[in-house]
């Protein structure tokens, strides 16, 4: 899907960022936990109905929402396994 959306949008800095993210994420990190499976699957319909509709301005808001939603996802899962902690000092 992502990919599709990449190529389609020619987005090579999303290409790349979604690409670069993705190797920080446990397997099956979306699809795992059922709110956030619930609330990317309602992302992707409302991105789809806005390009169907060639709704340009509202796919864009549909997109940086998604694309935000991640982030956070990603952000609080690194920090719940202690990505930034300091290696403990002996």
């Amino acid at each position: 899907f992502h990919a599709a959306l990449n190529r389609a949008a020619g987005a090579r800095k999303l290409a790349w960022l979604v690409g670069r993210a993705a190797h920080y994420l446990p397997p099956r990190f979306y699809t795992d936990r059922q709110a956030w499976r619930v609330a990317t699957v309602d992302a992707h319909r409302h991105l789809l109905a806005a390009l169907a509709a060639g709704d340009a301005g509202t796919a864009r808001a549909a997109m940086e929402g998604h694309v935000l939603d991640g982030r956070d996802l990603l952000v609080a899962h690194l920090e719940a396994v202690g990505f930034w902690d300091e290696p403990a000092r002996t």
